[in-house]
């Protein structure tokens, strides 16, 4: 499926780090492919080192997510074995809202819980499926965060959408520049004015 941006700049995600321990983590985790090999790797990980994981589909890849509190050690023994499978993983964060991409509504709904049974990570589950992550509230860190980072201040807050000759593009309005990644092209037809490619 081809990816096509949807106009929105900001999302909404989870964070690894729990509300009320700082010094613990929850297990996240990425892969931007649909290697059937890479994704049993990382289930298999999570289930043999927390006994559960909640996977769901992506455009291109899968999140993977479980809400067990461990130590800073720990989770990152547990990352060590796969973040080969995707060194440029953030790990912090989380998307929860599929606002992304044009169409990605239907990957978000492709989940499964696996291993043990997990009423947190059920409920996950069934929130991001909904869309409604107000039962997460007060119970785990939620942000707001935007897509774009500019590339050369390295800061996202004055990312802005405007229209330019190319269509919509995404524009960091502190260093006055266009910032990679979610553009819309278009390309202009004289008879017919602004024609969407």
């Amino acid at each position: 499926m081809e990816r096509k941006p949807t106009p929105f700049i900001w999302t909404s995600g989870i964070s690894n780090t729990p509300l009320n321990d700082r010094d613990s983590r929850y297990t996240f985790f990425e892969i931007d492919t649909k290697d059937i090999n890479k994704l049993h790797t990382v289930i298999d990980t999570y289930r043999e080192e927390l006994g559960s994981v909640y996977v769901h589909e992506l455009i291109n890849g899968f999140h993977f997510f479980n809400l067990q509190m461990i130590s800073k050690e720990r989770y990152w023994s547990i990352i060590k074995k796969i973040k080969h499978l995707n060194p440029e993983c953030p790990l912090t964060v989380l998307r929860l809202i599929h606002n992304k991409w044009e169409n990605e509504s239907k990957y978000f709904r492709k989940g499964i819980v696996l291993g043990l049974e997990s009423p947190e990570l059920n409920e996950l589950k069934s929130c991001i499926e909904n869309q409604s992550i107000t039962p997460l509230k007060g119970k785990y860190e939620l942000v707001n965060y935007p897509y774009e980072e500019c590339p050369t201040c390295k800061r996202s807050d004055n990312i802005v959408r405007k229209f330019d000759f190319d269509g919509f593009i995404f524009w960091c309005n502190t260093c006055n520049i266009q910032t990679i990644g979610r553009t819309k092209k278009r390309k202009y037809s004289l008879k017919f004015g602004w024609i969407q490619k």
